[in-house]
Protein backbone atom coordinates (compact mmCIF):
# COMPACT_ATOMS: atom_id res chain seq x y z
CA UNK A 1 0.00 0.00 0.00
CA UNK A 2 2.81 2.41 0.91
CA UNK A 3 4.58 1.75 -2.38
CA UNK A 4 1.32 2.47 -4.20
CA UNK A 5 0.96 5.79 -2.39
CA UNK A 6 4.55 6.74 -3.20
CA UNK A 7 4.02 5.90 -6.87
CA UNK A 8 0.89 8.05 -7.02
CA UNK A 9 2.79 10.85 -5.32
CA UNK A 10 5.56 10.72 -7.94
CA UNK A 11 3.07 10.68 -10.82
CA UNK A 12 1.14 13.65 -9.43
CA UNK A 13 4.31 15.64 -8.69
CA UNK A 14 5.49 15.17 -12.28
CA UNK A 15 2.08 16.17 -13.64
CA UNK A 16 1.82 19.26 -11.41
CA UNK A 17 5.35 20.31 -12.41
CA UNK A 18 4.52 20.02 -16.12
CA UNK A 19 1.18 21.78 -15.59
CA UNK A 20 2.91 24.65 -13.79
CA UNK A 21 5.26 25.18 -16.73
CA UNK A 22 2.32 24.90 -19.13
CA UNK A 23 0.34 27.53 -17.23
CA UNK A 24 3.19 30.05 -17.09
CA UNK A 25 4.93 29.63 -20.45
CA UNK A 26 2.55 28.24 -23.06
CA UNK A 27 -0.22 30.86 -22.94
CA UNK A 28 1.32 34.04 -24.38
CA UNK A 29 -0.95 37.09 -24.39
CA UNK A 30 -0.74 37.44 -28.16
CA UNK A 31 -2.22 33.96 -28.80
CA UNK A 32 -5.77 33.68 -30.19
CA UNK A 33 -7.95 34.41 -27.16
CA UNK A 34 -10.67 31.85 -27.84
CA UNK A 35 -8.18 28.99 -28.03
CA UNK A 36 -6.27 30.36 -25.06
CA UNK A 37 -9.40 30.57 -22.91
CA UNK A 38 -10.46 27.05 -23.85
CA UNK A 39 -7.04 25.63 -22.96
CA UNK A 40 -6.98 27.48 -19.65
CA UNK A 41 -10.33 25.97 -18.67
CA UNK A 42 -9.18 22.52 -19.74
CA UNK A 43 -6.21 22.89 -17.40
CA UNK A 44 -8.55 24.12 -14.65
CA UNK A 45 -10.66 20.97 -15.04
CA UNK A 46 -7.52 18.84 -14.73
CA UNK A 47 -6.61 20.75 -11.59
CA UNK A 48 -10.00 19.78 -10.12
CA UNK A 49 -9.25 16.11 -10.77
CA UNK A 50 -5.78 16.41 -9.22
CA UNK A 51 -7.20 18.09 -6.09
CA UNK A 52 -9.60 15.19 -5.63
CA UNK A 53 -6.82 12.63 -6.13
CA UNK A 54 -4.45 14.35 -3.70
CA UNK A 55 -7.25 14.69 -1.14
CA UNK A 56 -7.87 10.94 -1.37
CA UNK A 57 -4.14 10.26 -0.94
CA UNK A 58 -4.05 12.47 2.17
CA UNK A 59 -6.90 10.48 3.71
CA UNK A 60 -5.23 7.20 2.72
CA UNK A 61 -1.94 8.32 4.27
CA UNK A 62 -3.70 9.16 7.53
CA UNK A 63 -5.41 5.76 7.57
CA UNK A 64 -1.98 4.12 7.16
CA UNK A 65 -0.49 6.35 9.91
CA UNK A 66 2.01 7.77 7.44
CA UNK A 67 2.25 11.29 8.81
CA UNK A 68 5.30 12.22 6.72
CA UNK A 69 3.54 11.25 3.50
CA UNK A 70 0.43 13.11 4.60
CA UNK A 71 2.47 16.28 5.14
CA UNK A 72 4.09 15.89 1.72
CA UNK A 73 0.68 15.57 0.09
CA UNK A 74 -0.53 18.67 1.94
CA UNK A 75 2.46 20.61 0.56
CA UNK A 76 1.69 19.24 -2.89
CA UNK A 77 -1.93 20.35 -2.58
CA UNK A 78 -0.72 23.87 -1.77
CA UNK A 79 1.28 23.83 -5.02
CA UNK A 80 -1.81 22.71 -6.94
CA UNK A 81 -3.86 25.58 -5.48
CA UNK A 82 -1.08 28.01 -6.42
CA UNK A 83 -1.16 26.83 -10.05
CA UNK A 84 -4.96 27.07 -10.07
CA UNK A 85 -4.71 30.67 -8.85
CA UNK A 86 -2.30 31.56 -11.65
CA UNK A 87 -4.65 30.03 -14.23
CA UNK A 88 -7.59 32.02 -12.82
CA UNK A 89 -5.54 35.22 -13.00
CA UNK A 90 -4.82 34.57 -16.68
CA UNK A 91 -8.53 34.00 -17.36
CA UNK A 92 -9.30 37.39 -15.80
CA UNK A 93 -6.93 39.07 -18.28
CA UNK A 94 -9.26 38.14 -21.17
CA UNK A 95 -12.37 40.21 -22.00
CA UNK A 96 -15.14 37.72 -21.23
CA UNK A 97 -18.85 37.12 -20.61
CA UNK A 98 -20.00 34.89 -17.75
CA UNK A 99 -22.40 32.09 -18.77
CA UNK A 100 -24.06 29.29 -16.79
CA UNK A 101 -24.07 25.81 -18.33
CA UNK A 102 -26.59 23.23 -17.01
CA UNK A 103 -25.42 19.73 -16.14
CA UNK A 104 -26.92 16.83 -14.19
CA UNK A 105 -26.00 16.39 -10.54
CA UNK A 106 -26.72 12.79 -9.51
CA UNK A 107 -25.85 13.31 -5.86
CA UNK A 108 -29.17 14.06 -4.15
CA UNK A 109 -27.59 13.58 -0.73
CA UNK A 110 -25.47 16.69 -1.21
CA UNK A 111 -28.36 18.95 -2.23
CA UNK A 112 -28.50 20.63 1.20
CA UNK A 113 -24.87 21.70 0.93
CA UNK A 114 -25.42 23.57 -2.33
CA UNK A 115 -27.00 26.99 -2.83
CA UNK A 116 -30.70 26.62 -3.58
CA UNK A 117 -30.51 29.39 -6.19
CA UNK A 118 -28.16 27.21 -8.27
CA UNK A 119 -30.32 24.08 -8.25
CA UNK A 120 -33.51 23.06 -10.03
CA UNK A 121 -35.34 19.78 -9.42
CA UNK A 122 -35.80 17.32 -12.28
CA UNK A 123 -37.29 13.84 -12.59
CA UNK A 124 -35.46 10.47 -12.35
CA UNK A 125 -33.80 11.42 -9.06
CA UNK A 126 -31.43 13.96 -10.59
CA UNK A 127 -30.72 17.64 -10.21
CA UNK A 128 -29.76 20.30 -12.70
CA UNK A 129 -26.75 22.25 -11.52
CA UNK A 130 -25.42 25.29 -13.36
CA UNK A 131 -21.65 25.60 -13.61
CA UNK A 132 -20.14 28.96 -14.48
CA UNK A 133 -17.82 29.52 -17.41
CA UNK A 134 -16.11 32.62 -18.75
CA UNK A 135 -16.33 32.86 -22.55
CA UNK A 136 -15.13 35.46 -25.01
CA UNK A 137 -17.22 38.63 -24.91
CA UNK A 138 -20.48 37.92 -26.72
CA UNK A 139 -23.87 39.48 -27.45
CA UNK A 140 -25.39 36.00 -27.87
CA UNK A 141 -24.97 34.27 -24.48
CA UNK A 142 -27.66 31.63 -25.11
CA UNK A 143 -26.08 30.44 -28.37
CA UNK A 144 -22.72 30.34 -26.62
CA UNK A 145 -24.20 28.37 -23.71
CA UNK A 146 -25.44 25.68 -26.11
CA UNK A 147 -22.14 25.61 -27.98
CA UNK A 148 -20.28 25.13 -24.69
CA UNK A 149 -22.72 22.44 -23.49
CA UNK A 150 -22.34 20.43 -26.68
CA UNK A 151 -18.53 20.60 -26.52
CA UNK A 152 -18.14 19.60 -22.87
CA UNK A 153 -17.05 16.09 -21.88
CA UNK A 154 -19.63 13.61 -20.62
CA UNK A 155 -18.37 14.17 -17.06
CA UNK A 156 -17.20 17.56 -15.81
CA UNK A 157 -15.40 18.30 -12.53
CA UNK A 158 -16.43 21.58 -10.89
CA UNK A 159 -15.57 22.75 -7.36
CA UNK A 160 -14.64 19.25 -6.30
CA UNK A 161 -17.79 17.59 -7.65
CA UNK A 162 -18.44 15.54 -10.78
CA UNK A 163 -21.40 16.40 -13.01
CA UNK A 164 -22.97 14.51 -15.91
CA UNK A 165 -23.40 16.00 -19.37
CA UNK A 166 -26.11 13.79 -20.97
CA UNK A 167 -25.57 15.45 -24.35
CA UNK A 168 -22.23 13.67 -24.72
CA UNK A 169 -22.76 10.70 -22.40
CA UNK A 170 -25.30 8.57 -24.25
CA UNK A 171 -23.37 8.49 -27.51
CA UNK A 172 -23.27 5.67 -30.04
CA UNK A 173 -19.64 4.90 -29.20
CA UNK A 174 -20.48 4.26 -25.53
CA UNK A 175 -24.00 2.81 -25.76
CA UNK A 176 -24.49 0.74 -28.89
CA UNK A 177 -28.19 0.04 -28.34
CA UNK A 178 -29.26 3.05 -26.30
CA UNK A 179 -27.76 6.23 -27.67
CA UNK A 180 -28.28 9.68 -29.09
CA UNK A 181 -25.69 11.41 -31.26
CA UNK A 182 -26.64 15.04 -31.87
CA UNK A 183 -25.20 18.41 -32.82
CA UNK A 184 -26.43 21.88 -31.96
CA UNK A 185 -27.52 23.85 -35.02
CA UNK A 186 -29.19 27.02 -33.72
CA UNK A 187 -31.63 28.50 -31.24
CA UNK A 188 -34.41 30.83 -32.38
CA UNK A 189 -36.11 33.21 -29.93
CA UNK A 190 -39.51 34.68 -30.72
CA UNK A 191 -40.92 36.73 -27.88
CA UNK A 192 -40.78 34.52 -24.77
CA UNK A 193 -40.52 31.31 -26.83
CA UNK A 194 -37.24 29.54 -27.63
CA UNK A 195 -36.85 26.78 -30.22
CA UNK A 196 -33.66 24.71 -30.16
CA UNK A 197 -32.71 23.03 -33.44
CA UNK A 198 -30.55 19.90 -33.37
CA UNK A 199 -29.36 17.42 -35.97
CA UNK A 200 -28.32 13.81 -35.64
CA UNK A 201 -29.68 10.43 -34.59
CA UNK A 202 -31.90 9.50 -31.65
CA UNK A 203 -32.00 5.89 -30.49
CA UNK A 204 -32.59 6.38 -26.75
CA UNK A 205 -34.58 3.50 -25.27
CA UNK A 206 -34.38 4.57 -21.61
CA UNK A 207 -36.98 7.22 -20.78
CA UNK A 208 -34.95 8.54 -17.85
CA UNK A 209 -31.99 9.16 -20.17
CA UNK A 210 -34.29 11.05 -22.50
CA UNK A 211 -35.50 13.20 -19.59
CA UNK A 212 -31.93 14.01 -18.52
CA UNK A 213 -31.07 15.08 -22.04
CA UNK A 214 -34.12 17.27 -22.63
CA UNK A 215 -33.90 18.74 -19.13
CA UNK A 216 -30.43 20.20 -19.60
CA UNK A 217 -31.22 21.44 -23.11
CA UNK A 218 -34.32 23.25 -21.84
CA UNK A 219 -32.55 24.48 -18.70
CA UNK A 220 -29.94 26.27 -20.82
CA UNK A 221 -32.67 28.58 -22.15
CA UNK A 222 -35.09 28.68 -19.21
CA UNK A 223 -32.44 30.21 -16.94
CA UNK A 224 -33.12 33.49 -18.79
CA UNK A 225 -36.16 35.21 -17.27
CA UNK A 226 -37.51 36.33 -20.64
CA UNK A 227 -37.77 32.72 -21.86
CA UNK A 228 -41.03 31.11 -20.72
CA UNK A 229 -41.22 28.08 -23.02
CA UNK A 230 -38.64 25.90 -24.79
CA UNK A 231 -39.16 23.38 -27.58
CA UNK A 232 -36.56 21.05 -29.07
CA UNK A 233 -36.44 20.00 -32.71
CA UNK A 234 -34.34 17.15 -34.09
CA UNK A 235 -33.85 17.14 -37.87
CA UNK A 236 -36.63 19.77 -38.13
CA UNK A 237 -39.14 17.60 -36.23
CA UNK A 238 -40.21 17.94 -32.58
CA UNK A 239 -37.96 15.75 -30.43
CA UNK A 240 -39.88 13.03 -28.60
CA UNK A 241 -39.05 9.80 -26.81
CA UNK A 242 -40.54 7.88 -29.73
CA UNK A 243 -38.23 9.54 -32.31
Amino acid sequence: MIEKIKRYRLEIIIFVFVLGIFATLFFPVQSEEGVRLSRLYKQKERIEIIKNDVGSLINLSKEQDEEDLSNIFHDLLDEVYDIEKRIEEKIKQIDTTLIRVPLIDNSLSEKIEKKESDIEHTECNNEVFYIEREVLKTQMPLDTTYEKLFKMDDFVFYNGERYLNPVNHYTKEKNRENYISIDFEKVVIEGDFATVYLSGENNLKEYCHYLKLTTVIKAAASQFEEIKKVEIYLNNKPLSFEN
